[in-house]
């Protein structure tokens, strides 16, 4: 069997050409959950990103997470309240 100019090929369909909308589309972080140093010192957070599990979580860059002000500045928090217990705690020893 040979196709005629007449059959549609299957998936057809054209390649969308904004493969770089997808790639540099914004997602929303839910909250901070972790912070780590690289191999070459840079600070890194791990990442809980809105509507995805945590299977989806990743490490980014201070500059990365610079646009959730809110996220970051809640984490510090944290870890200040955390400090702050186990200095607590060590003093009660």
């Amino acid at each position: 069997l040979f196709p005629t100019s007449d059959d549609p090929v299957p998936d057809d369909t054209p390649v969308s050409d904004n493969l770089g909308d997808y790639y540099n589309e914004e997602y929303e972080v839910e909250k901070l959950i972790a912070h780590r140093y690289d191999l070459q010192g840079n600070l890194q957070y791990k990442v809980r990103w809105s509507g995805f599990s945590a299977a989806h979580d990743s490490w980014q860059t201070l500059e990365d997470v610079a646009s959730a002000p809110e996220a970051l500045q809640k984490y510090r928090q944290t870890l200040t309240r955390i400090a702050k217990a186990k200095h607590d705690a060590a003093l009660k020893r």
